[in-house]
């Protein structure tokens, strides 16, 4: 166990949609929420705005899950586009998760975790969206507050090289990730049900028995008013 103390909360979208960034041709979707978007989530539940939580989440932990006896259902559509500069139209195609349910958390220092809590049990300030504004969650429960833990075995995301094994009867999807962790592979390992092991432990949030990784935001690449 480690000196933290972890927020999860259990949040279910109708659709949802967090994009790939290295996809050009057709708009690709993360099955899982990364940490900046599941930051983006706390600050909106906190009354936050992004460049705020750039700043506030430096000393944070984030990470998500698939709620466990979730099924991860995307469906792929044609979405219109206009260009205002250009006044041209077009279309593309985009992923949309259907019916997704996760665990999203956020772990630090005791004393920030409590007050994050103590905040959003009180209000929520504004309704947090998965990865675009048009796309607000159905239902969402807050679990409480949990130990940090570093495990091996995880759900949730890791990077592909840290993989030693795969349980039985795991669903996974890899997909590349704008990342400072590791240099040697930028894909990430997403997954979708059951667990995975990894060669090293790393902090984890407990949340009903499924193992949730956690990051810092640095260790990803930031772009637009999540730099500082």
């Amino acid at each position: 166990m480690i000196n933290l103390k972890a927020l999860a909360i259990k949040i279910k979208f109708s659709e949802a949609f967090f994009k790939v960034h290295y996809t050009k041709a057709s708009r690709l979707t993360y099955p899982i929420p990364l940490p900046t978007s599941v930051a983006g989530m706390f600050g909106s539940m906190l009354g936050l705005q992004r460049k705020a939580c750039g700043e506030q989440f430096k000393e944070y932990l984030f990470g998500a899950a698939v709620v466990s006896g979730t099924q991860i259902n995307i469906q792929t559509e044609n979405c219109s586009y206009m260009l205002l500069t250009k006044k041209e139209r077009g279309v593309e195609r985009i992923s949309i998760l259907n019916s997704p349910e996760y665990y999203i958390v956020i772990a630090g220092k005791e004393v920030g975790i409590s007050n994050y809590y103590n905040k959003i049990t009180s209000e929520i300030k504004y309704l947090p969206f998965g990865g675009q504004n048009d796309f607000f969650p159905l239902d969402w429960k807050i679990i409480g507050l949990t130990e940090v833990t570093k495990k091996t075995k995880v759900s949730g995301y890791v990077p592909t090289n840290w993989v030693s094994s795969i349980h039985q009867d795991t669903k996974l999807e890899i997909l590349p990730v704008a990342h400072n962790i590791s240099t040697i592979s930028e894909s990430f390992t997403f997954i979708l049900s059951g667990a995975v092991e990894i060669r090293e432990q790393i902090p984890c949030a407990i949340v009903n028995t499924v193992s949730v990784p956690l990051y810092s935001l640095e260790q990803f690449v930031l772009v637009g008013e999540w730099k500082s």
